[in-house]
């Protein structure tokens, strides 16, 4: 059997009447602004940093075992205030290297998600009005390769992410359902079950900053644990064949939805 990736964004509420307002997610009733994409997102997440930062980190290291089907067409960096310091942004455009069709369709939206940075860089755009930069992240597990392209909007910390799976051998763009039971050899409903009790302590760990409010939080929790917002779900292969999933959730301020990462499953056998 195989069976897990957890991220943390912290949401400070206190002084609510003070709370940025947070981006929308794609496909849950907002609009996308301007400085977005026109390209439809297969995933798309809001999260919230309590704090200035002076540079933009990945959550974790690429796995370069996956440079060998991924190679990078541009990478452009550029600096721009934040707050009284300096922030220090990257835009890396990857491209899948195999021959097939699917991987076309891939290779097109992963250009498109960096187009409009690249092209604002070109016209010397000041960029804190287009994007905190792009990138991603790459799992090559056995046959299955994951790559899952991460994009930060300005000012108000939106961050959008796109899941990719493909078959090494093949070429080809593997489902959910293909995944979870050729690659994780589990079922659908165990893998659901187990990221609806990860979703329910991320939640709870984010509830526990919250003083008062406790009927909204229910109310939050409630449609977050719903098959509505589970059915948003995106799974991928992390480090060491660990079932992962981005995963929308409800809270208390802000847009209708945001998303996070999460691990479903531990360290599973290779595929």
């Amino acid at each position: 059997m195989k069976h897990r990736f957890i991220g943390t964004a912290a949401a400070l509420l206190a002084a609510l009447m003070c709370t940025a307002a947070f981006s929308a997610c794609t496909g849950v009733n907002k609009t996308i602004d301007k400085n977005e994409t026109t390209a439809e997102a297969t995933a798309a997440a809001v999260t919230t940093a309590a704090e200035e930062t002076t540079s933009v980190p990945p959550s974790e290291a690429t796995t370069h075992a996956a440079d060998e089907y991924i190679r990078i067409v541009r990478q452009e960096k550029w600096t721009m205030p934040w707050g009284e310091q300096t922030l220090e942004c990257t835009c890396v455009q990857p491209e899948l290297t195999f021959s097939s069709e699917d991987a076309g369709e891939a290779n097109s939206e992963l250009a498109e998600h960096c187009r409009f940075v690249f092209e604002a860089l070109d016209r010397g755009e000041e960029m804190s009005n287009v994007s905190k930069g792009v990138e991603y992240k790459a799992y090559l597990n056995g046959k299955t390769l994951s790559l899952v392209q991460i994009t930060r909007a300005p000012v108000n910390q939106s961050v959008y992410y796109y899941v990719y799976n493909f078959d090494t051998e093949s070429g080809t763009r593997l489902s959910d359902a293909e995944l979870i039971e050729e690659r994780a050899l589990t079922t659908v409903e165990e893998a659901r079950s187990r990221l609806s009790e990860r979703e329910a302590e991320y939640f709870d760990q984010k509830a526990s900053q919250v003083n008062g409010m406790q009927d909204m939080l229910d109310k939050a929790k409630e449609r977050t644990l719903s098959d509505e917002y589970l059915d948003k779900a995106r799974y991928y292969l992390a480090d060491r064949n660990t079932l992962s999933a981005m995963f929308y959730y409800v809270w208390i301020a802000g847009a209708e939805a945001y998303c996070d990462t999460t691990e479903v499953f531990p360290h599973l056998p290779e595929y």
